[in-house]
């Protein structure tokens, strides 16, 4: 790692170090020392550059191994302090707290049979899943926010045709003969009948029509300057210094990656296991949202492979972006595989759309009985 830089130093201290050393002489009024070079002083140059790399490579290890450290969040609010594991994934503001909140929730699902029993515990009084509520909307919130800049990120932007506006105007209202009423009743109250009544529509007759050219003629103009501004900003390269190129979210999304990779995994656990140890089957009225959330999610990650510098034959195999790409589709297909296989013959009483069973009996082999 060091070889490269030692390299490159010596390569531009070849060309122009005579040059910074004299300036550099005369800026201080130092005596400037005769030495040769030799192979000794480019041996001891790679060998400062090591430790240098090395001690670098050393606080970066220690640091990660201090931040990932697994945490485990309250699921039951304790103190007003403290975070629990709910608003801890809500935590978008703060990306290390969310990834170790998503963390602890996969690892919850796995080895914590103990801290699934509060996800699965009703309220008292009152009976109600408050703990398993809570969760779920902050897992769903954050599958749903991925899925919005997905496909805000590999979709193009779709315009809006205008509408054919068809001007109508109705200068009098046809009018319609009640049924015969009491008369007491017709004549109680007159001052609010008359104030109330349908003739006065008459007289309030407005034409909109002239209103209406004015606004569709602004309406007009503004999009054509709206054309315009973006034809000089694609012209004079203005939207590629400064403008949000779709690259830019499809390596956020892969960044994040992570988050999605254990919220998913840890949601389709929980799931899973909730038909042994649900008692009071919280997870049923749930089960449809889920499932159609990694449904959308994974149709909008399958969208990617068809992102040029995401294919096998551009991106090399150790690309980051190439393998968080691979790794979050795998880890939601797992997701849905897990459910299916285990709730595979419940399906039928699952109240789940069309396009979403069509999906999952195409490429999960989801056989739901007649």
């Amino acid at each position: 790692m060091a070889v490269w830089p030692t390299f490159y130093f010596a390569l531009f201290y070849y060309f122009w170090g005579n040059q910074l050393e004299s300036r550099f002489v005369a800026l201080v009024n130092l005596d400037r020392a005769s030495r040769e070079s030799s192979v000794l002083v480019y041996v001891y140059l790679w060998w400062f550059a090591t430790l240098y790399c090395f001690s670098n490579n050393l606080m970066r290890f220690f640091f990660h191994l201090f931040l990932t450290e697994p945490v485990q969040f309250p699921i039951v609010k304790e103190n007003v302090y403290i975070l629990t594991l709910q608003e801890a994934i809500n935590m978008d503001n703060l990306p290390i707290i969310q990834n170790l909140a998503c963390l602890d929730l996969f690892l919850l699902s796995q080895w914590s049979p103990m801290r699934r029993q509060l996800l699965f515990t009703l309220s008292q009084p009152g009976g109600h899943p408050h703990n398993w509520n809570s969760l779920t909307e902050s897992v769903l919130k954050l599958f749903s926010d991925y899925t919005n800049l997905l496909k805000k990120s590999t979709e193009p932007p779709t315009q809006e045709k205008p509408k054919k506006q068809t001007e109508t105007i109705t200068p009098f209202s046809p009018v319609v003969q009640s049924p015969q009423t009491d008369p007491s009743l017709k004549f109680r109250n007159l001052r609010n009948l008359s104030m109330s009544s349908d003739y006065l529509d008459v007289v309030n007759v407005t034409h909109t029509g002239s209103s209406n050219s004015v606004k569709s003629f602004k309406k007009s103009i503004d999009e054509s300057v709206q054309k315009i501004v973006s034809f000089v900003k694609i012209l004079f390269g203005i939207n590629f210094l400064f403008g949000e190129l779709p690259q830019v979210n499809i390596q956020k999304c892969l960044g994040n990656g992570q988050l999605i990779i254990w919220a998913s995994q840890g949601i389709s656990e929980l799931a899973a296991v909730s038909l042994v140890e649900d008692k009071y089957g919280i997870v049923q009225k749930d089960l449809p949202v889920i499932i159609s959330s990694l449904v959308q999610l994974k149709q909008s990650l399958d969208k990617l492979n068809k992102v040029p510098s995401l294919s096998r034959k551009v991106a090399a195999l150790d690309d980051f972006n190439y393998r968080m790409k691979n790794a979050v589709i795998a880890a939601v297909k797992h997701s849905l595989f897990k459910i299916c296989l285990n709730f595979g013959e419940y399906f039928s009483d699952v109240p789940l759309s069309k396009d979403v069973l069509h999906y999952l009996q195409i490429n999960f082999m989801l056989k739901t009985p007649n």
